[in-house]
């Protein structure tokens, strides 16, 4: 009888440092993806202070994200077949200690090629650096939990662009753009430090099944319906992304003195339906979250971009930031159940490469279907509310049919 009673205090205390230890492991990889998202984010809004550094066109400096994109997608084909066959805690390690290299390197830049290279290094990075980070929480996670933690990592894009870019574009008014490399290359080298610490060396190695590879996607039916639903996802959305400034100043006449509070009200909101999802989580079922959110969103863009309602644009956006956010953590859940373990950071890094492209896809279409006025109020808003609403009638299908091959 004592010898049971403690063997059960024994598991008490060992659960009690499990979940102690997967909540340090959590704030880590949230911290990790808010400097990455920030260092990325941060580069556009600082285009007029780097074209005057490089003495280029402003235009110009679109080439810096462009490259940190288009290395991403490549990255994370390139290193999708290998991840999963090292050791998580060792290979996130040295990436980590790679991205302090060269976001610093980014703070010596003398020249646009310079910088232009120093950032899509940066991007080739980030691919295998966010598969890792995912796997290591989904790896740590109990299936009942998962989907609470991967809501708490989505935050790190709304605190990035809450706190992060305008800290960032702050330092850099003061102190110089290139300070905000260094600070951000400082915090990841202590990032780096923590990690050491707090992860554990992963076992999904020990597992008898077949090691990630490009083929097992081709093969894998549920695989490839998890990358349609990033890929038509991320790309409704960023057919709109990109404009939303240029609509929002020249459509509806917003000021562009406030357009970063507006962004800021609209991280605000992210966080907000994403807490109030992390809740509803194990009570609603994906399926209703997705039709929800895609009746939602369909409504948000109708109104706001199609049909001349004269809605608030701070409503406009609000919401339209609130939907993308609830749909983006739907995906992130769905993705967690599809990949066995000793498969899970190669396949999240496919799908990493299938949203940069869907992304640059996105941009280039509507960039082609919109066309401007000579007072530059923007046309042809409608056609891609069309395209848009039409993919994001395909999330609930998509979910239904996922659900029914992982039940298998």
């Amino acid at each position: 009888m004592k010898l049971s009673n403690q063997t059960h205090i024994n598991n008490l205390q060992q659960s009690d440092i499990i979940i102690h230890n997967s909540k340090w492991i959590l704030l880590l990889i949230l911290t990790i993806q808010f400097i990455a998202i920030s260092d990325f984010m941060v580069v556009m809004p600082l285009g007029p202070d780097l074209a005057r550094t490089f003495n280029i066109k402003v235009e110009s400096t679109a080439w810096f994200s462009a490259g940190f994109t288009i290395s991403a997608a490549i990255s994370g084909l390139l290193c999708s077949s290998f991840l999963d066959k090292y050791d998580r805690k060792n290979s996130l390690i040295v990436l980590l200690i790679a991205n302090c290299i060269c976001i610093g390197l980014s703070s010596t830049s003398q020249s646009f090629a310079e910088l232009t290279i120093f950032r899509s290094l940066c991007g080739f990075l980030s691919a295998p650096t966010t598969a890792l980070t995912l796997a290591i929480v989904i790896d740590t996670i109990p299936p009942k939990k998962r989907g609470k933690a991967l809501a708490k990592v989505a935050l790190s894009f709304s605190f990035a662009a809450i706190i992060g870019v305008p800290v960032g574009l702050h330092i850099a008014n003061i102190y110089g753009w290139q300070w905000v490399f260094i600070l951000s290359a400082t915090i990841m080298l202590i990032l780096t430090i923590f990690a050491v610490f707090v992860l554990q060396n992963n076992k999904h190695k020990n597992s008898e099944t077949e090691k990630f590879n490009l083929k097992i996607v081709i093969s894998n039916k549920t695989m490839r319906l998890g990358i349609t639903i990033v890929a038509s996802s991320i790309f409704a959305v960023f057919l709109f992304i990109p404009h939303l400034s240029a609509i929002f100043q020249f459509n509806h006449n917003y000021p562009r003195s406030n357009i970063s509070q507006l962004f800021m009200f609209g991280g605000l909101s992210t966080i907000f339906v994403t807490m109030i999802c992390s809740k509803l989580i194990d009570k609603v079922s994906l399926f209703n979250m997705a039709t929800f959110f895609t009746i939602a969103g369909i409504l948000v863009i109708t109104l706001g971009f199609a049909l001349d309602f004269n809605l608030p644009v701070a409503i406009i956006f609000i919401f339209f930031m609130s939907v993308n956010a609830g749909r983006n953590l739907i995906t992130q859940i769905l993705l967690s159940q599809i990949a066995p373990p000793n498969q899970r950071a190669g396949y999240l890094a496919i799908t990493t490469t299938a949203r940069n492209i869907a992304t640059g896809l996105a941009a280039f279409i509507s960039a082609q279907i919109l066309s401007s006025n000579d007072d530059l109020t923007i046309n042809n808003l409608p056609i891609l509310v069309m395209i848009s609403a039409c993919l994001m009638l395909l999330l609930p299908w998509q979910i239904s049919s996922l659900s029914k091959h992982l039940s298998k």
